[in-house]
Order: structure tokens, then C-alpha cells, then sequence
């Protein structure tokens, strides 16, 4: 109870683990957990009936970055690749030939080269 001008809860603040928390400090101390992607991967593949459809989601939502690339942005277009090379190689061209790439890559619709 509390008693006049005393604040807070006299008894502390109530402790509350789930049996899931219980569980899983037991499996650390025991090492059978090592990694937080191992505690995730148990919760998807186990099969306790304590554990909830919205439990397994929040493993899988929350291991697959230890699992999975992100795919890379896509550059639409849907052209050829993009062609990487050394421009040194240019020096060696003559003026000629640079004034026929030039006049290629502006029929190719590059701009800006000039």
C-alpha cells in the first residue's frame, strides 16, 4: 500500500519475464545461442506452440539483413550494360578519330562530351 507523501511503487517495479525471455537467457548461458541471427533462426524453425504467427514475423523481418543482400537499385532503361573504361586510351586516338566517336556517341544521344 502506499502510505501519504511516499512516491513511487514501495516495492520496486514489478518484474514480468515471459517464458519466451526465460527461455532464451537460459539458451545464452547454456551457449547454445551465440548470435543474435541464432536466437532469430530458433523462433522461425521452432516448433513451440507458445510461439506466435507475429513472433515468427518479427524474426524473419528482423534476420534477413543477416541473411540477404539488398538488391541493388535498378537502372531503368533497360539498354546494354554500362561500358567502364580507362580514359588514357583516348590519348592515343588521333583528332579524326575523336571527332568520329564524338560524332557516334551524338548520334547515340550522349551529350556533354564536348
Amino acid at each position: 500500500m502506499f502510505k501519504k507523501g511516499q512516491t513511487g511503487n514501495p516495492n520496486g517495479r514489478p518484474k514480468r519475464k515471459d517464458e519466451l525471455t526465460k527461455d532464451i537467457f537460459n539458451r545464452i548461458r547454456a551457449g547454445e545461442l551465440k548470435m543474435p541471427l541464432d536466437f532469430m533462426l530458433s523462433i522461425l524453425t521452432s516448433k513451440e506452440k507458445g510461439i506466435t504467427l507475429d513472433d515468427r514475423k518479427w524474426a524473419a523481418q528482423h534476420a534477413a539483413p543477416y541473411c540477404h543482400k539488398k538488391m541493388p537499385i535498378a537502372i531503368e532503361g533497360g539498354g546494354a550494360p554500362i561500358q567502364v573504361f580507362d580514359a588514357t586510351k583516348l590519348a592515343k586516338l588521333d583528332t579524326k578519330e575523336l571527332k568520329i566517336l564524338m560524332s557516334l556517341l551524338a548520334k547515340l544521344g550522349v551529350e556533354g562530351l564536348g
